[in-house]
């Protein structure tokens, strides 16, 4: 039994839904699609044409429209979209759109001065951060290494198996140069 519930999701594809097995009735497509375009046009009627470039106006109308071409395309057992509604949509769009194309806007560099200063400053911050972090960790390493002259006892890999507040004490004692000597 299993197998064939197997065999029948796989026929059915994992989506549920069943494979097209007729041929696209092209003609049927393209005799049904005008309607949808009929009815378009007359719910664009209803926009004032100065904003039909305003997608928001007219969004709903457009969605109906979408919804319509590809309902006709599943009847006439055709794949949505398709070359042939894809044509058609085009043809919608010259008829309503064509006066919407964006103007293309130019971008010019800006003046070599702005430019260089764009680029110095990240490289600078940079460069200054780095410095920052290498000249903190040989600072700890002089510090720990000064530390461990001063105290024999003391011994790197000790210092590093301390707690944080153990660390911190021994800090503070040497700096107030009152380091305590440490019995291993």
């Amino acid at each position: 039994m299993k197998g064939l519930e197997v065999n029948g999701l796989m026929t059915l594809g994992f989506a549920g839904v069943c494979q097209q097995t007729e041929l696209c009735n092209e003609s049927l497509m393209l005799e049904k699609l005008p309607a949808c375009g009929k009815s378009f046009e007359e719910m664009m009627k209803k926009v004032d044409s100065r904003k039909w470039c305003n997608l928001t106006e007219f969004i709903i109308y457009y969605d109906n429209f979408t919804q319509c071409t590809e309902r006709e395309a599943n009847n006439a057992s055709c794949f949505w979209p398709n070359p042939l509604a894809e044509g058609f949509i085009t043809g919608i769009h010259k008829q309503f759109f064509s006066n919407c194309t964006s103007e293309k806007v130019h971008w010019e560099d800006p003046p070599d001065e702005i430019l260089l200063t764009l680029v110095l400053i990240p490289v600078a911050l940079t460069s200054a951060m780095i410095t920052l972090v290498v000249w903190c960790s040989k600072r700890s390493d002089i510090l720990i290494t000064e530390f461990e002259k001063r105290n024999p006892v003391i011994q790197t890999g000790k210092v590093m198996r301390l707690s944080i507040s153990e660390k911190t004490n021994l800090l503070e004692a040497y700096r107030k140069e009152q380091v305590p000597q440490l019995v291993t």
